[in-house]
C-alpha cells in the first residue's frame, strides 16, 4: 500500500485506499478460529483438553454472528463520532464477541446483549 500511494500509477488526483469488506473479515476471523480450534498444542508447546477446543469448534457460527451484529450496527450508527472513533469502537466490539459467546457479559454494550440469562 505505501509503494502504492508514494508512486501514484493512477495520477496524483487518485487517492488509494485499502477496504476490509465483511466477507473477508468474517472468512479470516472464521479460519483463525477453526485452525485454532484444531490444534491440540498452543504456541507455547502446551496440550489444550478436546473439551475446549470442542467447545470453541461448537461456536463458530455465534462466535460469527457476534461479529457480524457488531459490524452491522457500527455500519448503521448515526452519530457526531469520527470513523476513527467508530473503528476503535467496533474493535472493542469484536474482541469483545468471545467474552459474550462464553458467558462474560461485563463489557457488552447495550445494543448487544441484556446481560446474564436467567438460569445461567
Amino acid at each position: 500500500m505505501k509503494r502504492l500511494r508514494l508512486e501514484k500509477p493512477y495520477g496524483t488526483n487518485v487517492v488509494i485506499k485499502k477496504v476490509e469488506c465483511t466477507n473477508h473479515l468474517l472468512r479470516n476471523y472464521i479460519n483463525r478460529l477453526r485452525d485454532i480450534s484444531g490444534k491440540r498444542k498452543n504456541d507455547k508447546g502446551d496440550v489444550i483438553r478436546g473439551c475446549y477446543r470442542k467447545v470453541v469448534h461448537d461456536r463458530l457460527l455465534r462466535l460469527r454472528y457476534a461479529v457480524t451484529e457488531a459490524i452491522k450496527y457500527r455500519r448503521l450508527e448515526q452519530t457526531d463520532r469520527t470513523y476513527e472513533a467508530t473503528l476503535t469502537l467496533l474493535k472493542a466490539d469484536i474482541t469483545n464477541g468471545p467474552n459474550h459467546v462464553f458467558g462474560d457479559h461485563t463489557k457488552c454494550q447495550s445494543y448487544f446483549c441484556e446481560g446474564q440469562k436467567k438460569g445461567m
